[in-house]
């Protein structure tokens, strides 16, 4: 046992030691790629005219700013990183004012997030995509963007095949309705549309076919957005069995009602409505599966008045969140929330109804069923406050006089089901079979009763026949047949109801201390027919004698926790290193800037500055170096007139 011990103690350390110079080495490695990744041995700019940025993980984001089709494939061509963390276009107009994105456009190589924006607005066509403009990328992107574009004749095969697909956001996009040739992505869980319109002209035909695995749908701030439309996407949904858990509607003026439907998506738990102008809940409006469990309800900042009864009629609400802040309600009626804040109680969970901001009237009868007859719900209710700002806990019970009908929750119903009680029909058994046996001679008795009685007592009882013949065989039949009793009672007892067996549960507990002295107790508990129990206890000590080589174990093993935490020192001297000589490296190149812009160089061609144009400021025809924010200095290429600011890629000097 102690050579194991050694040789485990030695192998630790070891390993502790390898695991500090592969560490160092790992970190040094890291800082060096980060540094040169977007730059040759001459500092020069892998990615230019692209802009690229490490992320601390030794992946790149690459943002080409109106750069051509043809040179971003040069750029991916030379570049030796087969995969990047984000690619990020705003494309460029080709020869005939045409925005194309040609095949194989990052050149073989992979991007995790593809980012498609600002298109220019003076484009002849709108944005098309090459069905293989970004195939190389078909097993490993995971998030696709498209920002201010507009996409009415975009071809969305390009992202057939896309496996690992798990996000679509298109924010800003005139044509919305394109999304109906969406391929099928078994894989994606979010999809969002925001600020963008193309919903109703002619209606969108939701794609829910193509997402079967769809977890979240957000559709924020779209202007053209109708009930109508939503009310059809709800169904769409709910018809082709897509698993949605969280739905988002926000922020559309044309909203004035839940959208239908909404409850036969049977996995649906979140759904926020807020910001819209819904002026009513209806009856049944969030009619769930009865099973499932509600997590929120947000129906804040609309134009809400009236809350029907049986608004949440069906569902497991006891976790749930209904926001109802900043709205119109005057009454908070109890046909439509005494269900809920009762289902919230008897749970005892975080549910909670906010109505803040709202103007209740608490004059008459409508809060007395809250108020007087079930204070013990008031903790379910947050901001709960009359018009004159009262809040609901302040409020005296006594304000609402008998005439107030009370109101309490419907009871739970349980059912009980009783046990059927066989005893007294067992006993009229057993006297049945005495009381013909004195009508039958003695020697036919032996004969008729072991035939009879097995037959009747099993069928009827089998579990309560020994508890009965026992006190009714002695009382009736001694007088007589007192010869065949006692073959005929032994011969069915035994046969019907083995209902007590022994049972022995031996039950072992080990103690052991950390000292020399080991105590083991052992117990075992039998039960016996007769039910009595039976407890054995034995207990069992061994002395362990002390070891002479205990001294020198224990300090082999001092060395190496002082090995460990010597190498461990190591590595923070280390790596504080890095960091400094990182940052005055960084330091270096910002006072080598002036140099640079006399004599920088690049093997496609250098910017010229022109002599009567600013270096800084808005973006210009040809290619300039400017200063950017923070004090950073950029190259800015021809094509970057869409977007505000001159940022392309940083100049780096040795």
């Amino acid at each position: 046992m102690q050579i194991f011990v050694l040789i485990s103690s030695v192998r630790l350390l070891f390993s502790m030691a390898n695991f500090s110079w592969v560490l160092l080495l790992g970190l040094w490695s890291s800082s060096y790629a980060q540094q040169s990744r977007c730059f040759d041995d001459q500092d020069i700019s892998i990615y230019y005219p692209c802009l690229c940025e490490g992320t601390g993980e030794g992946n790149l984001n690459i943002t080409c700013l109106g750069v051509s089709n043809r040179k971003i494939k040069d750029i991916f061509r030379d570049s030796e990183a087969p995969e990047i963390n984000r690619f990020a276009l705003v494309p460029l107009a080709g020869p005939s004012n045409q925005l194309d994105i040609d095949e194989d456009l990052l050149s073989g190589k992979r991007a995790r997030t593809i980012q498609i924006g600002s298109c220019p607005d003076d484009a002849s066509r709108p944005l098309q995509i090459h069905p293989d403009a970004f195939r190389s990328s078909s097993d490993y992107a995971q998030k696709f963007f498209i920002v201010d574009c507009e996409i009415n004749r975009v071809n969305w095969s390009f992202l057939s095949d896309f496996r690992e697909l798990k996000e679509i956001q298109l924010s800003s996009v005139d044509g919305i309705k394109s999304i109906n040739s969406l391929p099928t992505l078994n894989n994606i869980k979010q999809l969002s549309f925001t600020e963008s319109t193309g919903f109703s002209d002619p209606l969108l035909d939701f794609p829910a076919k193509s997402l079967v695995s769809l977890a979240t749908l957000v559709l924020d701030g779209n202007s053209d957005l109708s009930n109508e439309v939503t009310g059809t996407i709800m169904s769409t949904i709910a018809s082709n069995a897509v698993q949605l858990e969280s739905f988002t509607l926000i922020n559309s003026p044309l909203i004035t009602q839940v959208p239908e439907n909404i409850g036969d998506v049977l996995t649906l738990k979140s759904v926020n409505l807020s910001s819209n102008s819904i002026g009513s809940v209806g009856s049944d409006a969030f009619f769930f599966s009865s099973d499932l469990s509600v997590r929120l309800i947000d129906l804040s900042n609309n134009l809400i008045a009236t809350v029907s009864p049986d608004a949440f009629s069906q569902g497991d609400y006891g976790e749930a969140t209904i926001q109802l802040d900043n709205n119109l309600l005057t009454k908070f009626e109890s046909n439509a929330f005494l269900e809920v804040l009762d289902e919230m109680n008897r749970s005892g969970g975080s549910g909670i109804v906010s109505i803040a901001n709202n103007g209740i009237i608490c004059i008459g009868c409508d809060l007395a069923w809250l108020i007087r007859d079930n204070p013990n719900l008031l903790q379910w209710v947050s901001g709960g406050a009359c018009v004159d700002g009262t809040a609901f806990e302040d409020v005296d019970p006594d304000n609402f006089d008998s005439a107030c009908a009370v109101i309490t929750p419907t009871p739970e119903t349980t059912s009980t089901t009783e046990i059927p009680t066989t005893v007294p029909t067992t006993t009229v058994t057993s006297t049945t079979v005495t009381t013909t046996t004195p009508t039958t001679t003695p020697t036919t008795t032996p004969t008729t009763t072991p035939t009879t009685t097995p037959t009747t007592t099993p069928t009827t009882t089998p579990t309560t026949t020994p508890t009965t013949t026992p006190t009714t065989t002695p009382t009736t039949t001694p007088t007589t047949t007192p010869t065949t009793t006692p073959t005929t009672t032994p011969t069915t007892t035994p046969t019907t109801t083995p209902t007590t067996t022994p049972t022995t549960t031996p039950t072992t507990t080990p103690t052991t201390t950390p000292t020399t002295v080991i105590s083991t107790t052992e117990a075992s508990t039998t039960k016996d027919p007769l039910d009595e129990v039976t407890t054995t206890q034995s207990t069992s000590t061994t002395t362990v004698q002390p070891n002479n080589k205990d001294d020198l174990l224990l300090l082999l093993l001092y060395i190496i926790v002082g090995l460990v935490g010597v190498s461990l020192l190591i590595l923070m001297f280390s790596c504080i290193y890095m960091i400094i000589s990182r940052k005055k490296r960084k330091n270096n190149r910002k006072s080598s800037i002036p140099e640079v812009l006399d004599n920088s160089t690049n093997v496609r061609g250098a910017p010229v500055l022109p002599a009567s144009k600013p270096t800084s400021g808005l973006p210009l025809t040809s290619p300039i170096v400017v200063q950017g924010p923070g004090g950073k200095w950029y190259k800015s290429s021809a094509g970057a007139n869409k977007t505000a600011g001159a940022a392309n890629n940083p100049v780096k000097s040795k």
